[in-house]
């Protein structure tokens, strides 16, 4: 004969129970394994920051994980300053520009912190290398390393953070090339590295990334010509490549970039011939063709420009009239030409 219903509900019971139990262990002891890694990581830095003191286990949480019953909820770094948790309780955010962090990056928990989304340690002294471990946070968003000390080169392994949208590691002493391994970061709305020490040419796939709305590469010392392919880049409203060792002559795709507010290619040794598409932009406030060795006329498509505010053209070859079309730019604040 069958358990009744009753002797059934007995015997469930406590298996519900258990799961419950090993469910909140499970939770408890992710808490403790991220608590633990960014204890560790923070005791490796040399800062002063006072903040920083609500990051602690109580000692009684911080060597017993047997049993979730025993464990508070200050064992979960949640309640940490400058730390936010997703809903299931997994570290989500670390957020802690401008703190006066001093130390490397090597014991960052990046394999500890499988959930994290965004990270901003911008404004700090961190130095050494940024390590290919790097590549772990797989769900990383947001990811901001500008104005550090970080040196060596950009690791091949950012290009598995394929979730991000927003890359900064502007004012470091980054050398090397741009790896082409980020060009697989189709999500890219902002890539920012300027002011640093990278050279070799500007990656062509750099067109793949069809969702940029910001490029800004200057301050370095990139060479080769300007890939047409930037020229995909249909999105884009600022681009900044000037203060660099570019040659060869500004692509024609240019002309696509309807959408591109600020211009600046200032700085390089670009040849050739302004491209007449360029008086296509008609959203363009700020153009700056400055310091090149560019030649030919001024062309009059430039007198399309109804929205420019900074045209400077001064310290190249061009030759011939200033075009009577430049008339036109009523918006114009600051405009020198000369040589």
């Amino acid at each position: 004969m069958g358990f009744s219903t009753s002797k059934r509900v007995l015997i469930l019971v406590p298996l519900i129970l258990l799961v419950i139990s090993l469910s909140s262990l499970n939770v408890a002891s992710n808490f403790i394994d991220e608590a633990r890694s960014l204890l560790k990581w923070k005791a490796s830095l040399n800062q002063t920051n006072p903040l920083l003191s609500s990051w602690i286990l109580y000692p009684g949480n911080a060597t017993n994980t047997s049993s979730s019953s025993h464990l508070e909820t200050n064992a979960s770094p949640c309640s940490w300053h400058r730390i936010r948790c997703n809903k299931a309780g997994r570290v989500h955010v670390v957020n802690l520009t401008s703190y006066g962090l001093k130390g490397m990056l090597q014991e960052f928990p990046f394999s500890s912190l499988p959930k994290i989304a965004y990270v901003d340690l911008s404004v700090n002294e961190l130095y050494g290398i940024i390590p290919p471990q790097i590549g772990h946070l797989s769900k990383l968003i947001y990811l901001d390393l500008q104005i550090n000390l970080l040196s060596g080169k950009i690791p091949p392994e950012i290009g598995l953070l394929t979730n991000l949208t927003t890359l900064h590691l502007s004012e470091n002493k980054l050398n090397g090339s741009i790896p082409r391994e980020m060009c697989q970061l189709s999500l890219l709305e902002e890539l920012a590295l300027d002011m640093n020490r990278l050279d070799d040419s500007i990656p062509s796939c750099l067109g793949n990334l069809t969702n940029l709305f910001w490029l800004s590469l200057y301050n370095n010392s990139l060479s080769g010509s300007i890939p047409q392919e930037i020229g995909k880049l249909s999105k884009l409203v600022e681009l900044y490549l000037d203060t660099n060792h570019l040659t060869g002559s500004i692509p024609s795709t240019f002309g696509y970039l309807k959408k591109l507010t600020v211009l600046y290619i200032f700085n390089n040794k670009l040849s050739g011939p302004i491209p007449e598409e360029i008086g296509n932009l008609e959203f363009l406030r700020n153009l700056s063709l400055k310091t090149n060795n560019l030649s030919g006329p001024i062309p009059a498509s430039l007198g399309r420009l109804g929205n420019i505010e900074l045209l400077h053209l001064y310290q190249n070859q061009l030759s011939g009239s200033i075009p009577k079309e430049l008339g036109n730019l009523s918006s114009l604040v600051d405009l020198e030409l000369t040589t």
